[in-house]
């Protein structure tokens, strides 16, 4: 186990150990959580925060985790993992256009009114769903972690395959069979 020396320009203060076995995506990024930051207007879309509430607003005298997050539609979400629930059970296997319809928000075939997670009441696009859970409760991340990536990689060929010519689409159908 290595240490990494303590950031004192950070609000929070605390050294992070970094195990050799331990996945960069289990360590939180922390920072202050202000209701609103005159900063987030220059957020891209997609930006996602892990910050800390002050104690005062806390009921339990436990500090919980405020996530921020940039909806494409320029929307900033301040939840806590107690405002999530469980991954929706859902699959695209026979609807691949719900796929692409609900992948990413800042693109035309975007259809907020298919997609089957809300945070606040707002639709919440399959590109930020690690964002949403990989500092969730316990297990919820590891759980689609595995899916999540097939419907990334799933989106990627779709679209990749609607840009290419014919010809880019065979070399790439060709490098695939060569090395899949």
């Amino acid at each position: 186990m290595a240490s990494v020396p303590m950031d004192t320009s950070s609000p929070v203060s605390s050294p992070l150990i970094v195990d050799s076995a331990q996945s960069w995506d289990d360590i939180p990024m922390e920072v202050d959580c202000p209701a609103v930051d005159s900063n987030l207007a220059d957020l891209h879309s997609g930006m996602s925060t892990q910050t800390i509430l002050s104690s005062e607003d806390t009921l339990s005298g436990l500090t919980p985790i405020c996530h921020q997050l940039c909806l494409g539609n320029g929307t900033i979400l301040n939840f806590t993992k107690e405002e999530v629930g469980d991954p929706p059970a859902i699959s695209f296997a026979n609807d691949i256009s719900c796929l692409i319809q609900t992948w990413n928000d800042t693109l035309d075939d975007w259809n907020p009114n298919k997609c089957v997670l809300h945070i606040q009441g707002q639709p919440i696009a399959l590109i930020y769903w690690r964002d949403v859970y990989i500092y969730g409760k316990k297990g919820q991340w590891k759980g689609i972690q595995n899916r999540w990536t097939d419907w990334q990689v799933c989106v990627l060929f779709i679209v990749l395959t609607l840009t290419l010519t014919e010809l880019g689409f065979f070399i790439l159908f060709s490098f695939l069979l060569a090395h899949c």
